[in-house]
């Protein structure tokens, strides 16, 4: 047990050594890794990045971005482990475990945000593409390098002055 607690502890140096001081002075980012380290050790579930993006590149309004990032929320805990998103103008990223299919995960959130925000702008017609990205994240560096992305996106596009700013981004703590 001691000898698993003490490779856990120089593998997060050695990626600490990797990563941006910036990002590891985030508590939620620190905590993610940890978490990762320990949950690997007991199932076999995977954790993965996914990425979907509207259609066409249109833009999400403030209120339509919130739809979008309480809906992602609301299934926390329910079809899948949230543990981190970042809802942006045109695209949406994050990572989860899931608890149920991925691709029915993914369509949920699709067909509840088309008809809420679609019903609130009178408006049919799609608001997301037909496919999104989705990727297996393999190891705590993995997870890291995805969560530093989501936390800096927002950034990128002058959304935020800086990341707490953001209201459309989590990172769970």
């Amino acid at each position: 047990m001691n000898t698993e607690i003490r490779n856990e502890e120089s593998e997060l140096k050695i990626i600490a050594k990797k990563t941006s001081r910036r990002s590891l002075e985030n508590p939620g980012i620190r905590h993610l890794l940890r978490f990762h380290h320990r949950e690997d050790r007991q199932d076999g579930c995977s954790k993965y990045f996914v990425t979907f993006s509207t259609y066409n590149g249109r833009s999400l309004l403030p209120s339509q971005k919130d739809c979008v990032f309480n809906a992602i929320r609301f299934w926390d805990g329910k079809k899948y482990e949230l543990f981190a998103v970042v809802v942006l103008n045109d695209n949406v990223h994050m990572i989860i475990k899931p608890l149920t299919a991925l691709p029915t995960i993914i369509h949920s959130i699709k067909r509840f945000t088309t008809y809420q925000i679609n019903n609130t702008a009178v408006r049919s017609g799609k608001l997301w593409q037909d496919k999104d990205f989705d990727s297996v994240i393999e190891n705590g560096k993995e997870l890291l390098k995805q969560v530093e992305y989501i936390a800096n996106n927002p950034l990128k596009d002058n959304s935020a002055g800086i990341y707490d700013n953001h209201r459309w981004s989590y990172i769970r703590s």
